[in-house]
């Protein structure tokens, strides 16, 4: 009898379609990532990615990761990444997963290069990012389906940034990746950076966490830099609870601030949708331009940001105050609730620090290890 040979990535991809591999371009915690070319058919030269997923042992887990993958293959929309195929080879525990090329690579080494030249995102970029990511999350949402791990790795630039602009991004990565690494057979890679405080600690949670997600994002996009400073992970855990992520930068709108300070609410409830978000003054012209370029319907759900930006002003001020005031009270509720508790683990901590007792340092956010001058960065495999 012959032993058997597990296919290797060329000929999994064969049997996807005419996809010829063009390089390796990254690896991720979950497995490893492709650029690979279409050789035939209607859409032949065009490129794509196919990420290679090594799947646990666990029978019940595989199911799980396949219906995840297949959820995502649901979602059509422009502003999220399309898994277009899902091919599982049951005998190498193999997944590959084709899904869209964006040729500038992800939102994280994109900050990294632009805090590295001293370079900040002007607050219509800003804007323009927050209000196309919202609109995929508001089309997730609708269709039942939670994120669970929004963050820059997974936010995709379809833009050649070496222009110096950003017209389109694409949310990726739903779910798959998150749920290997949860499952213990995979050891987890990275920080909770933007975890919501009620997944953190183990609590019920829903379409909310993702709102609180998009808002350290949010924080990050404006400072470049994570929306809470700590330095352990005991220290994230009380900022988080308590709510204290960094300031916007003082070249940032008070508006802007508002919209961040919504979004990172402690209480689930309190966060508002994604949805009640793009009608916001601060982005209703922005939702409207997101749609108009991505030729999406101006339905029933987004006809009243039109009526708002008709208005151009004349009810968009009473409701910048009416969040402000309602932002302000929820902050002094979450203080009021936790503020003892932390400030004084916060005061331990510091004399154990001052005591020389070393204080675990937070590991570093998941990234790709780059093999060659291709744009690694843009895939998570």
């Amino acid at each position: 009898m012959c032993a058997y040979r597990a296919p290797t990535v060329k000929e999994i991809a064969a049997q996807m379609g005419s996809f010829e591999i063009l390089q390796h371009v990254g690896a991720g915690s979950c497995g490893r990532a492709y650029l690979a070319k279409e050789s035939a058919g209607p859409c032949a030269g065009a490129k794509w990615i196919l990420k290679e997923v090594t799947l646990p042992s666990d029978r019940d887990v595989r199911h799980k990761v396949y219906r995840e993958a297949q959820v995502q293959s649901k979602l059509h929309h422009p502003y999220i990444c399309w898994l277009r195929n899902v091919r599982v080879e049951k005998m190498s525990s193999c997944m590959l997963l084709c899904t869209n090329f964006c040729k500038g690579g992800d939102l994280k080494d994109f900050l990294e290069k632009l805090r590295e030249a001293g370079v900040y995102l002007q607050e219509p970029i800003v804007l323009t990012i927050m209000a196309q990511l919202l609109l995929a999350v508001d089309h997730a949402h609708s269709k039942g389906i939670v994120h669970r791990d929004i963050k820059t790795e997974n936010v995709y630039i379809d833009d050649d940034v070496s222009r110096g602009a950003i017209q389109r991004v694409m949310l990726g990565d739903f779910g798959v990746s998150r749920t290997i690494e949860q499952t213990g057979q995979l050891s987890v890679v990275g920080t909770p950076l933007t975890m919501a405080p009620e997944v953190m600690h183990g609590e019920i949670y829903g379409k909310s966490c993702d709102i609180w997600s998009l808002g350290c994002l949010l924080v990050e996009l404006c400072n470049r830099k994570p929306a809470f400073a700590a330095n352990s992970m005991e220290e994230l855990s009380m900022l988080v609870q308590l709510g204290e992520f960094t300031p916007l930068d003082k070249r940032y709108s008070r508006s802007l601030g508002l919209l961040a300070k919504a979004m990172l609410s402690v209480q689930p409830e309190r966060r508002p949708t994604a949805n009640q978000l793009l009608q916001t003054p601060v982005l209703a012209e922005y939702t409207i331009m997101a749609l108009q370029n991505s030729k999406l319907p101006i339905d029933s759900d987004y006809a009243s940001i039109v009526e708002r930006v008709a208005l151009k002003g004349t009810g968009p001020a009473q409701e910048l105050h009416e969040l402000d005031v309602a932002v302000e009270q929820s902050l002094k509720e979450q203080m009021d609730r936790f503020a003892p508790t932390m400030k004084a683990k916060l005061r331990a901590a510091a004399d154990s620090k001052a005591a020389g007792v070393e204080k675990s340092r937070l590991g570093p956010t998941v990234g790709y290890t780059s093999v060659d001058a291709a744009p690694s960065s843009q895939v998570r495999a």
